[in-house]
């Protein structure tokens, strides 16, 4: 759920049994671990004047004929086999079965650019993390960000570590919408230990040590129930479920062999996210949280 403000997503989950048994139907995987009908988007979209931080994909602001916006990545064209799309979205679906904010995300073949993810926009007030807490302005809203975000840490931990994100040190990469009063994590093209590349699926053994940012980190430390939620429901992700998610992205956003090395990734970090969150606790001098 994108808006959760009190954590009523993962309470349910604490109270409800979340492990897929030998005896699960298709039906009862595709009801616990959903995924969207298509990603693909039939909208027209057309690149706007709207200003932003320049980024590691040099995306852009884009509007469609029903006024929606969007961020668009990347912005350049890239040589064929980035996979910063395709794992944006196979993210995009995860963070939803771990209750974790996330930008709905579409995928659109640019004429110019190629396989491009669209990232649609969260909110009419949407607030950096540095400008809001980093910051003197707003001091009004400061406050309630920073309950919201011990409401969003925990889970996103497990998230992140399961998907092996990348550039998790950026406050960019955190945003916080007025309206609703939540924390969203952004940016997961760079995920699956791809070492900060357009290209590939990284290695599944590797090491997450991604430090946070201190107000990330002290609301961690108050984050157990959470983070003991989101491990079970991570480490009860089904096989049905992964193969169905990294079958969805069209064609032309990930071959076979990416797609298998996508699964096997997945399946990997899912059956050790004990081990890799206690080698992380440990990493970063938070093992006391898990």
């Amino acid at each position: 759920m994108l808006n959760d403000p009190k954590g009523v997503a993962a309470e349910s989950l604490a109270a409800a049994p979340v492990a897929v048994t030998t005896t699960s139907t298709s039906a009862d995987i595709a009801m616990r671990y959903p995924i969207p009908a298509s990603f693909e988007t039939d909208a027209r979209w057309t690149k706007t004047d709207i200003p932003h931080d320049g980024n590691f994909s040099g995306g852009a602001w884009y509007v469609n004929e029903r006024d929606e916006l969007a961020f668009k990545k990347p912005g350049l064209a890239r040589p064929t086999g980035s996979l910063e799309a395709f794992r944006e979205a196979v993210c995009s679906v995860i963070a939803t079965w771990l209750d974790v904010n996330v930008p709905e995300i579409k995928l659109w073949t640019c004429p110019t650019a190629g396989p491009s993810s669209l990232s649609l926009a969260l909110g009419p007030t949407v607030r950096k993390y540095a400008e809001l807490l980093a910051g003197k302005r707003f001091a009004d809203i400061r406050e309630r960000a920073l309950v919201a975000l011990e409401q969003h840490v925990g889970q996103m931990l497990v998230f992140d570590a399961l998907v092996h994100a990348e550039d998790r040190n950026n406050h960019t990469n955190y945003l916080f919408v007025e309206e609703t009063c939540t924390w969203h994590s952004i940016d997961y093209g760079l995920s699956f230990a791809s070492k900060l590349v357009p290209y590939g699926i990284g290695d599944p053994q590797t090491p997450y040590e991604y430090r946070y940012m201190d107000d990330i980190r002290e609301r961690l430390r108050v984050a157990r129930r959470p983070i003991r939620v989101a491990r079970e429901v991570a480490g009860n992700i089904p096989d049905e479920a992964i193969d169905r998610l990294v079958g969805l992205p069209p064609a032309s956003f990930a071959s076979d062999r990416e797609r298998a090395e996508a699964a096997a990734f997945l399946k990997d970090r899912r059956s050790r996210i004990e081990e890799i969150l206690d080698t992380w606790g440990k990493a970063t001098g938070l093992s006391g949280v898990l």
